[in-house]
């Protein structure tokens, strides 16, 4: 059995410095490339985890 994290961290003085520093990192991805990331990787993927996410977003950056 094998296991994996992958963790980001957005560091800012505020949260709302955060939120902006994250949509920056992904405000050039429409929800089309996202899906078919997922489409492409989720099933190929071991992970409960990517699993469980992927089904808890579904392609969508709002969330």
């Amino acid at each position: 059995m094998t296991f994996g994290i992958r963790l980001h961290f957005i560091m800012r003085e505020t949260d709302e410095e955060a939120w902006e520093a994250a949509e920056r990192l992904i405000r050039h991805l429409d929800e089309d490339t996202i899906r078919e990331a997922q489409e492409r990787f989720v099933p190929q993927s071991d992970s409960v985890g990517q699993k469980r996410m992927a089904a808890l977003h579904g392609g969508r950056r709002d969330c």
